[in-house]
């Protein structure tokens, strides 16, 4: 299977594409889990450090974009991909 990443065209086997998408699918959901977590309580843990959306909110709205992008990158990969049709 050739999957594109970027201006680089990688080919790996069915097996090893699996085990990648698997594991971009594990880490979305843990990112997802952090977002819904961060939501609800309203207060980030990053380091032993406590941000809060009152307290420091540009912190706090920062790790939450951070937390966002990187489950966005791991549904999208695990989901859609980057296949790349017959051809180059």
């Amino acid at each position: 299977m050739k999957k594109r990443l970027g201006l680089v065209l990688i080919e790996v086997p069915l097996i090893a594409s699996i085990i990648i998408r698997l594991f971009a699918g594990v880490v979305a959901y843990y990112y997802i889990g952090n977002v819904i977590e961060a939501i609800q309580s309203e207060e980030v843990v990053r380091r032993g450090n406590i941000y809060t959306m009152f307290d420091n909110p540009s912190s706090y709205f920062i790790r939450l974009s951070l937390y966002s992008l990187c489950a966005f990158a791991g549904f999208w990969y695990a989901t859609l991909g980057t296949k790349v049709k017959n051809g180059n």
